[in-house]
């Protein structure tokens, strides 16, 4: 919906200034929406349940995740957002995918390993985007495997 908006002014703040930045959001929103969220899928449905347990697809699947979480952390390192020193549809998109992430399977442990991914989390999270909705967000101290 973001992608396909019309407004000038969400068009430059959220989509990219330039072809670079817009490219730069598409990919973001790819990695969150397709890679990171198949992961979680894959390992919530399992612990969850929906699906029978299969540890050796649990543990591709969290290696997945560590990943595309060295990937974030080594962007994040770099730059505060993930596209330009402002948020994007890139950070708004994968900002959703790691809530569910970091309140369901990444926890204390995991956090430890990749500081900018959660300094960037605790940004986006407190910024007017999100700010009201996840007030009272918690992060998981540890997952039951």
């Amino acid at each position: 919906m973001i992608l396909s908006s019309t407004d000038e002014k969400t068009q430059k703040n959220l989509l990219g200034k330039n072809i670079k930045e817009r490219a730069d959001v598409i990919r973001w929103c790819s990695l969150s929406n397709n890679d990171l969220n198949s992961a979680l899928r894959c390992i919530l449905f399992r612990l969850d349940g929906k699906t029978p347990y299969h540890k050796e697809q649990v543990d591709a699947a969290f290696e997945q995740v560590e990943t595309i979480a060295q990937f974030y952390e080594t962007r994040l390192e770099q730059s505060t957002f993930l596209v330009a020193e402002r948020i994007t549809a890139g950070d708004i998109m994968s900002f959703g995918t790691w809530s569910v992430a970091f309140s369901r399977v990444c926890d204390t442990d995991f956090r430890i390993k990749y500081p900018h991914l959660v300094q960037w989390f605790n940004a986006v999270k407190v910024s007017e985007y999100f700010k009201k909705s996840f007030a009272d967000f918690k992060f998981i101290e540890k997952i039951n495997l």
